[in-house]
C-alpha cells in the first residue's frame, strides 16, 4: 500500500529505457494514483514497455493498474488484467 504507485512510483526522472516484462502484480494498493505503477513527469528516449505481465486485484483512486501523465510514452501489450479497480478514473 502506498500514496502513489502501489509498487513503483517514478516522478521527475529520465531514462534511456524502462520495461516491465513477465511479472505478476497482485493485491497492490495506492491511496492516490496507480495501483501498481505511477509515472509522472518522466522522460525516456524510448517508450516505456509493459509486456507479458499479469495484473490482478490492484486498486487506486485513479488508475487501478497504472497511472500515466501526459509526458509518458508507453507501449503496453500482451498483458492480463483481472479484477483491478479505481474509485475515480481508469480501471487499467
Amino acid at each position: 500500500s502506498s500514496g502513489m504507485g502501489g509498487c513503483i512510483a517514478l516522478a521527475t526522472a529520465q531514462f534511456s529505457s524502462f520495461s516491465l516484462l513477465g511479472n505478476t502484480f497482485r493485491n497492490n494498493k495506492a491511496a492516490g494514483n496507480g495501483g501498481v505503477l505511477s509515472l509522472s513527469s518522466t522522460i525516456s528516449s524510448s517508450p516505456f514497455t509493459i509486456k507479458d505481465n499479469i495484473f490482478s486485484n490492484n486498486s487506486a483512486q485513479a488508475g487501478g493498474v497504472y497511472f500515466l501523465d501526459q509526458s509518458s510514452s508507453v507501449v503496453a501489450y500482451n498483458n492480463t488484467y483481472e479484477n483491478n479497480t479505481a474509485t475515480s478514473t481508469g480501471k487499467q
